[in-house]
C-alpha cells in the first residue's frame, strides 16, 4: 500500500479547493446574469469580487446583455408637461419626464405581476431638451438643437445621466436654425460601444419677389 507524502496531500487539498472556488464562482456568475439590472445593482455590494465582477469583467457584461435582450421590456417616456405642439419652444422650460417600465412575458403580453417603475429624469438634473430617440439596450438619448446640437444619455437601470455632448462640427449658434439635424442612436457590436450619429442638413432661404 502507497503511502501519501504531506506535500501530496497538501496538493490535493489545495487542488480540491481551487476548483471548488472555481466552481462556486461559476455558479455565482450564471445566476448573477440571469438577474434584472436594477437587482443585479444591489449586490454590488455585497463583496468586492461580484464588485468587479458586474463593473468590470467584460465576458460577464456581455452574457447578462444576451440574456436580457431575451426578457422583453416596455418602456414608455411621457413628458409632465403633456406633448409639445410647437418644438421650437420646447426648450424654454426644463421638461420632467416619467419613465414607466413594465416586464413582458414570451406571449408579449403584460405579465400579471409586473410592476410599473416610475422614475422622474429631472431629479438628476435641470434638463432641457427636444427630442427623445427610441431606447437601445435600457439607454435612452435625449437631444438639444438648441445647444450646439447636444445629446445626453440616461441609464434607465442605474438612473444615471450623462453631462451633454455637443457636436464638434462647427456652427455658429447664431446660424442654427439653417441647418436641420437628424438623429441615430445605436449600438455598436463591434467595438460594443453606444454611439449617436447626427447628420445635419442646410436650409437654403430664398426670397422671392412678385
Amino acid at each position: 500500500m502507497a503511502l501519501k507524502t504531506a506535500n501530496e496531500t497538501t496538493k490535493q487539498k489545495s487542488t480540491s479547493g481551487d476548483v471548488s472556488i472555481f466552481l462556486q464562482s461559476e455558479i455565482v456568475c450564471e445566476i448573477l446574469s440571469r438577474l434584472p439590472v436594477k437587482t443585479l445593482m444591489r449586490f454590488e455590494c455585497v463583496c468586492k469580487g461580484w464588485l468587479s465582477l458586474i463593473k468590470d469583467d467584460t465576458c460577464f457584461i456581455d452574457l447578462h446583455l444576451a440574456r436580457s435582450k431575451l426578457r422583453p421590456c416596455f418602456t414608455l417616456a411621457i413628458p409632465r408637461n403633456g406633448c409639445c405642439s410647437h418644438p421650437e419652444n420646447c426648450y424654454i422650460v426644463p421638461h420632467k419626464v416619467d419613465m414607466l417600465i413594465a416586464d413582458l412575458s414570451e406571449t408579449g403580453k403584460i405579465s400579471a405581476g409586473a410592476t410599473s417603475i416610475v422614475d422622474i429624469v429631472s431629479k438628476t438634473v435641470s434638463l432641457k431638451y427636444d427630442g427623445i430617440l427610441k431606447p437601445v439596450n435600457g439607454f435612452i438619448c435625449f437631444t438639444n438643437t438648441r445647444k450646439s446640437f447636444g445629446v445626453c444619455i440616461y441609464n434607465l437601470s442605474t438612473r444615471e445621466l450623462s453631462p451633454w455632448i455637443n457636436t464638434t462640427f462647427a456652427i455658429k449658434k447664431t446660424k442654427l436654425d439653417d441647418y436641420l439635424p437628424t438623429y441615430q442612436f445605436g449600438f455598436d457590436p463591434a467595438t460594443k460601444e453606444h454611439k449617436v450619429i447626427c447628420m445635419c442638413g442646410s436650409i437654403e432661404r430664398m426670397i422671392l419677389s412678385i
